[in-house]
């Protein structure tokens, strides 16, 4: 590897051992601000064999990341301390859109054409954006952040809520994602349903998970973020052993699945939860970050094991298995360290209410957070 100038070519050359789809991309530094501006591509090796078609078609896309919407640096500055749990986690049911596209994506196709669901996405988007332009407002008394983004960054990694939040995350939210993606071959390869059965089901999963996002963060605005945490973990772990068995899909193999979506979605809402409860302002936008950065991680791994482990073996007994294990591990963390650290905070925490006499302006949302 070498630097290319200005105006300059380089050409690299490979074998291509195996078919499929590759991606290149700059690997000069800043390589993510690199990649958001789109110096990447794919190179499509085809299998040997396969018949001559007139067109041939590559699709790449792309995203920038800007953080979790409804994250907790938007919700902090609109809502007062004990209702931020259940705004987190209502914003955060978008996730929602897995399930709509799972049980309309392939009819669409069928029905219409391959370019359908694409063209009705770019519709419902160009719509939204229209009425945010229109009606979303930054938050009265938002301040913008001056520090270059190294130090900030720097200085969200210093923080222990970044890296328990973080963990909780990735067994959380990666534990939903990686079942949506994984659940249908799952279904199809364990139990023999159809790919439609099996997409139907999975987005039964999605749905349960969604709707217990925001119950997951109201809960853990009355109970405290650690108990409802502690609580979706140990519910994990109990699904997951029981279906490590392979049980009959009905009723046990569907009560065990539908169990850890509801502990998944409330476990990302209370993860959130805990987030706006321990992060110092100023600082929230960062974690936020970073955090949701480490749900997409944790949903990418497991159907790499799941997938590498039924090679090996010829079940999924083994990554279910081991999900129970990631799952235990992180309920152990939290009624430790996650909790100590926890109840240090909640004991600096005073909330004050606009009606309180103590001679000083209140904030324009009602509530401080002092201490």
């Amino acid at each position: 590897m070498r630097t290319i100038q200005p105006g300059q070519r380089l050409v690299y050359r490979f074998r291509a051992d195996r078919a499929g789809a590759w991606l290149y991309h700059c690997s000069a530094a800043p390589m993510l601000q690199h990649m958001g501006n789109g110096m990447y591509g794919a190179v499509v090796i085809d299998p040997p064999g396969l018949k001559k078609v007139d067109h041939e078609y590559v699709l790449v896309s792309s995203e920038l990341y800007l953080g979790t919407p409804g994250n907790t640096a938007q919700v902090d500055a609109w809502f007062p301390p004990e209702r931020r749990g259940l705004a987190i986690g209502i914003f955060g049911a978008g996730m929602g859109g897995t399930a709509i596209s799972a049980l309309t994506t392939v009819k669409l196709v069928k029905a219409h054409s391959m370019s359908t669901p694409f063209l009705i996405t770019v519709v419902v988007l160009g719509v939204y954006a229209l009425i945010a332009a229109v009606l979303l407002r930054d938050a009265p008394g938002r301040t913008v952040p001056t520090e270059p983004l190294a130090r900030r960054l720097g200085a969200t990694l210093q923080l222990g809520i970044t890296w328990q939040a973080s963990v909780l995350y990735a067994v959380a939210f990666g534990g939903y994602v990686a079942f949506s993606v994984y659940l249908p071959t799952y279904l199809k390869t364990g139990y023999g349903l159809t790919q439609a059965d099996a997409a139907n089901r999975m987005a039964g999963f999605v749905l349960l998970a969604v709707a217990m996002r925001p119950v997951g963060g109201w809960l853990s605005d009355r109970l405290g973020p650690v108990r409802v945490l502690a609580a979706a973990l140990s519910v994990v772990v109990a699904g997951a052993v029981v279906q490590s068995f392979t049980p009959d899909l009905a009723p046990v193999g569907t009560i065990a699945f539908l169990a850890m979506a509801a502990a998944l979605g409330a476990g990302s809402g209370a993860t959130f939860a805990l987030v706006a409860l321990r992060t110092p302002a100023g600082k929230v936008g960062s974690v936020t970050g970073v955090v949701g950065a480490a749900g997409g991680l944790g949903g990418f791994l497991p159907p790499l094991a799941m997938g590498s482990l039924y090679g090996e073996y010829g079940t999924y007994a083994a990554g279910l298995a081991l999900l129970a294990v990631v799952a235990a591990a992180a309920l152990v963390y939290t009624l430790t360290g996650v909790r100590a650290a926890t109840e240090g905070s909640e004991r600096n925490i005073v909330y004050r209410s606009r009606d309180t006499q103590l001679g000083a302006r209140p904030p324009r949302c009602g509530w401080e957070r002092v201490g």
